[in-house]
């Protein structure tokens, strides 16, 4: 029954091999009926046919199908209160923010930006960009070695994103992505001043782990200097759990300040 092919739109020729092409692209396979085999061009009522068991996935693709056309460069049409910035650094506690943040932007109807910074090897002898990939030689030809290294790390986050997407694990949100060069606790800043998201959401490790590994470190210089909200996930903190938050402590001394800050949160 699983292999049953089931139609599930009907385009014309174009848009149905756009829709094919699409699905094929996310691993479904679909087929075409109805074509006029001597003028496929203009054939109407062209049915896109797919396996019964890849509905769910298909259908969430459709439905987002600007999510699965493939994050581009950051776009920054939206109102400034509409944007979430996630910081990362493609270890698995930037799997674990992504998850909580894209929670958070579905009900705030926000859309998600994937955020990492390297840091060009010339500024310093030894620098550590992941728990796995060490630099300690400065050049050009490093650098561009460390750059080709962040895009494809993050294409591969985006991947799993959609994947998640697809098979309904994390809620739709539209994200794109940026890479750029610097510290990365500098660089969170500059750009959440440059473009005022209305959240920063980050992880944060356990109280056990180095101090010297990045996302821990980045995580408590950009909550001491950042004029943004932000949210952080402990590493031992389940994200699952966010949409039955409840009850919040906000410890204050009942300034100014914090009257400001209990009216933002």
């Amino acid at each position: 029954m699983d292999d049953r092919l089931i139609t599930i739109a009907i385009h014309t020729y174009e848009r149905a091999l756009e829709l094919k092409s699409l699905l094929e692209s996310e691993g479904i396979e679909a087929v075409l009926q109805n074509v006029n085999l001597s003028s496929p061009i203009i054939s109407s009522g062209v049915r896109v046919r797919i396996k019964e068991h890849d509905l769910p996935a298909a259908l969430r693709i459709i439905e987002n199908r600007e999510i699965f056309l493939g994050p581009a460069a950051t776009s920054l049409d939206l109102p400034l209160s509409r944007r979430i910035l996630v910081p990362v650094d493609f270890t698995p506690m930037s799997i674990k923010a992504c998850k909580a943040a894209f929670r958070i932007a579905h009900a705030h109807q926000a859309e998600i930006v994937l955020l990492n910074a390297f840091v060009d090897p010339a500024l310093t002898a030894s620098i550590q960009l992941s728990d796995t990939l060490d630099f300690d030689v400065a050049g050009a030809q490093l650098r561009e070695s460390i750059a080709k290294a962040a895009e494809n790390s993050m294409i591969t986050l985006c991947d799993e994103l959609k994947r998640m997407i697809k098979e309904g694990e994390i809620p739709p949100v539209k994200f794109t992505r940026e890479i750029t060069e610097g510290v990365p606790e500098d660089a969170i800043n500059a750009w959440a001043k440059k473009h005022q998201p209305m959240l920063i959401v980050m992880a944060t490790r356990g109280a056990d782990k180095k101090e010297r590994e990045l996302v821990g470190s980045v995580t408590a210089e950009v909550l001491d200097t950042s004029r943004t909200p932000i949210f952080t996930i402990p590493e031992s903190a389940s994200t699952d759990t966010i949409e039955r938050m409840r009850h919040i402590v906000f410890f204050c001394t009942l300034t100014q300040e914090d009257m400001l800050g209990l009216d933002a949160l």
